[in-house]
């Protein structure tokens, strides 16, 4: 994955309590911005919520990428039951990739 954040037009992060406490996970998102400022200030990150986790009880030890993370998600699949919300989910999604 660590290369991979430099490979691809953007980073499409899962963030789940499961994703964000794998060991690992936190490495890669900071080597996101890192990219992004090399690369003159483009956006490259697209948070994608799956549970409550990163807006409720995520505390990483820098602040600025859970600010980050928070300011810019691409997709919320927290209600994926309701067939309507999904759906506009996923058109959000692939608008934000139509970079």
């Amino acid at each position: 994955m660590n290369d991979a954040v430099y490979e691809y037009d953007v980073v499409i992060s899962v963030c789940s309590e499961a994703a964000v406490t794998r060991p690992g996970w936190l490495n890669e998102l900071e080597q996101t911005p890192t990219r992004e400022a090399r690369e003159g200030g483009s956006e490259l990150l697209i948070p994608v919520l799956l549970d409550d986790f990163v807006l409720a009880r995520w505390e990483p030890e820098r602040k600025d990428l859970a600010r980050q993370v928070q300011a810019r998600i691409g997709a919320d699949f927290r209600r994926h039951e309701d067939v309507a919300v999904f759906d506009w989910q996923v058109d959000r999604l692939l608008k934000a990739l139509a970079l």
